[in-house]
């Protein structure tokens, strides 16, 4: 597994775990779920949810319960709060002391990211965003979401909907590109892979300018300034410049 906040989920006797960057255990196997731990400045209280059989909570760095496992569902904290599932129809804003601030009038919610999280709502049938208070900033009008693809990454999130297929929006709802795309990858340092008839390119999101034509039969999200293609078979990478 990839390490995200420095730390990395490992999977052992049908249990999950994390381990540090030097490999130690840190948070013992013993979890049928596991989140990522949270971003935050003071260790000591960053938090990944754990799952039971059936409820998660959470837990720290030092292997210590500090949310006990009762909720449905969970999310990673983000500034220090998290969404949460209380029952099948509820779901809510938690602080890190497992304190409920804000019940939430949301079907389903995702995890926050760069100040806000999709929400599901039933009465519209679509995907909108809350911020970290609870409040819809973005209206539900997005027909096809996945939690965690369509989060918001410095200002702007891969979204789909009926009149502009897939494309970028930023945190007001509104499209910034100005092409349509049959379909889109995530969005890493500002770049965005973009298909059209099954080749691949990329998109400089805040140029709103093609800088790589569509001719990959694959490619990767950009990392460090290059990304992978593959052509005719072939893998190579590409660099992005400045």
């Amino acid at each position: 597994m990839d390490f995200k906040n420095g730390t990395a989920h490992v999977y052992t006797n049908n249990k999950w775990g994390a381990i540090d960057t030097s490999g130690k255990m840190i948070v013992d196997p013993s979890w049928s779920g596991f989140g990522n731990f949270s971003k935050i400045h003071n260790l000591s209280e960053s938090l990944a949810p754990v799952c039971t059989e059936q409820l998660w909570g959470y837990v720290n760095r030092k292997n210590e319960i500090v949310i006990s496992p009762q909720f449905k569902s969970a999310t990673s904290f983000y500034d220090g709060v998290a969404s949460v599932q209380l029952d099948e129809n509820k779901w809510a804003i938690i602080n890190t002391k497992g304190e409920i601030l804000r019940e939430l009038p949301v079907a389903s919610s995702g995890q926050f990211s760069d100040g806000l999280a999709i929400f599901y709502s039933k009465q519209e049938g679509a995907y909108g965003y809350i911020d970290t208070k609870g409040n819809i900033v973005i209206k539900p009008q997005f027909i096809d979401s996945l939690y965690g693809y369509n989060d918001f990454i410095n200002g702007y999130a891969v979204q789909y909907d009926k009149n502009n297929g897939y494309h970028i929006i930023n945190k007001n709802g509104k499209s910034v590109l100005s092409t349509k795309w049959d379909y889109m990858g995530s969005i890493s340092e500002g770049i965005v892979p973009v298909m059209r008839d099954n080749k691949w390119g990329y998109v400089n999101i805040k140029l709103d300018r093609v800088i790589s034509e569509s001719q990959w039969e694959d490619a990767t999200i950009v990392s460090n300034g290059s990304a992978f293609v593959r052509k005719d078979g072939i893998w190579n990478i590409i660099e992005f410049k400045n």
